[in-house]
């Protein structure tokens, strides 16, 4: 019995690679995040005394999203509730969508690309668009060919820049005509 409970739960998990760009499990906290940005990031510089990003800033931000939730009133708590629970049915709004964008996009690509290779052997180029918070069409071509697998080989703008330059072009229309 002893050896049956090590064999099923005494192995260690391989580590999960962080791939996801948004949460599976949304909770309370990043509907607060992006809806009360501006109140928790002057809670946390009141507590931290830093401007955001130094150096003792974000030990403070826990606390600060703690301190500006219980300050709110309890129907603007019932109304981010609800807004999270359409998030997590509908889907994301758009300026959430903006900043993960702009701010996780190159990191989650290759971090995808990685894991195709890891698990599929695959290898890839990725076109993406989104329009970012100023409302500008974004474009971007990521190629990890470079990065992933064993055996280094090129990216395809190295090997075929003409090419790539006529899947552009056909590219942006088609990325303008998906984003309406």
């Amino acid at each position: 019995k002893v050896k049956d409970w090590f064999s099923n739960r005494g192995r260690k998990k391989a580590k999960n690679r962080k791939y996801l760009l948004l949460p599976s499990k949304l909770s309370l906290k990043e509907v607060l995040a992006d809806q009360e940005k501006e109140a928790i990031m002057e809670e946390a510089h009141r507590l931290s005394g830093e401007v955001p990003g130094g150096p003792n800033w974000i030990g403070f931000y826990t606390t600060a999203v703690k301190n500006v939730k219980d300050q709110l009133p309890p129907d603007v708590l019932r109304g981010y509730e609800k807004a999270r629970r359409e998030w997590v049915e509908t889907g994301f709004p758009d300026s959430y969508k903006q900043k993960q964008a702009d701010k996780h996009g190159t990191s989650l690509s290759l971090s995808m690309d990685q894991l195709r290779y890891d698990r599929m052997g695959h290898r890839s180029i990725t076109f993406t668009s989104y329009v970012n918070e100023e409302g500008r069409l974004i474009s971007v071509v990521y190629d990890f060919n470079n990065l992933v697998g064993p055996v280094k080989v090129k990216t395809f703008d190295e090997k075929y820049p003409e090419d790539l330059d006529n899947m552009l072009k056909a590219w942006w229309p088609y990325a303008a005509y998906a984003h309406g």
